[in-house]
């Protein structure tokens, strides 16, 4: 028997929090057995050997630290699913994001300000001295509130930029490719190199978001009520901007054509 199965056979039993009278009664051994065993002082039968990986849910050559195409099928096939699992988590909290996000501007002390200045705010080019005297004028009144209360503005962090997590910086992101249309002559280009100058962004930041622009589109235009659903011209994937997905979407149709 070698080293590495007696090492492997006791790590796995302590990771599943077994004694070594469990693993023997479970086994058809007895302790003295399993604690020889465990010290590479007893051989280990290969109808044993099956045992102790039916036990412990590995391969025999796992036990024996020897690499199969199970095992490695297995650890890639585990792999895929968490990562499945830990994408389907992050949508959850996209999911709360979205349907939380600038909640607090229809509410007082924030609507009467939006109010006001939202129709203004479409005549003004992003980042001129004009916008910054309104956003200053805002700030002085409920802008402070709605940056405490939306964690997806550098101001709500001590520490800008640096204080976000992804989905904050990924929220942030969408707000602004959002924000664009809502000027005559947004341009989300251009956001991205002025708000990269207003809150220190690295320079590998700014060329993600740059490549990521082209990614964030309107897939629901056109889409009114569920009469829409039907409507081959409304097709997600026919719509325009494609986005680099439905493109390769489309193409793949077509060439199956």
């Amino acid at each position: 028997m070698t080293e590495k199965l007696a090492q492997n056979l006791k790590a796995f039993r302590e990771s599943m929090r077994l004694t070594q009278q469990q693993v023997a009664d479970e086994v058809g051994l007895d302790r003295t057995a399993v604690v020889k065993i465990e010290a590479n002082s007893r051989q280990v039968s290969p109808g044993e050997l099956i045992q102790f990986a039916d036990l412990f849910g590995k391969t025999p050559n796992t036990l024996l630290g020897v690499a199969d195409e199970t095992d490695a099928l297995r650890k890639t096939y585990d792999h895929i699913s968490l990562v499945q699992k830990l994408l389907a988590s992050a949508q959850i909290e996209l999911m709360r994001r979205q349907f939380t996000h600038d909640q607090s501007k229809l509410k007082e002390p924030e609507w009467s300000m939006f109010a006001k200045v939202t129709h203004r705010l479409a005549g003004m080019t992003y980042g001129s001295d004009e916008y910054k005297a309104c956003l200053k004028e805002m700030l002085d009144g409920p802008l402070g509130h709605h940056y405490e209360h939306n964690r997806h503005h550098p101001e709500h962090h001590s520490n800008g930029i640096e204080g976000m997590n992804l989905f904050d910086v990924l929220e942030m992101f969408i707000d602004w490719c959002a924000a664009v249309q809502r000027h005559d002559d947004g341009d989300i280009y251009r956001s991205i190199e002025l708000n990269t100058e207003r809150f220190g962004l690295s320079d590998q930041l700014a060329r993600i978001f740059e490549n990521t622009a082209s990614w964030v589109t309107d897939e629901f235009i056109g889409l009114d009520t569920q009469k829409d659903l039907m409507e081959p011209d409304l097709l997600f994937f026919e719509r325009s901007p494609l986005t680099p997905f439905a493109a390769a979407l489309t193409e793949a149709a077509e060439e199956a054509e």
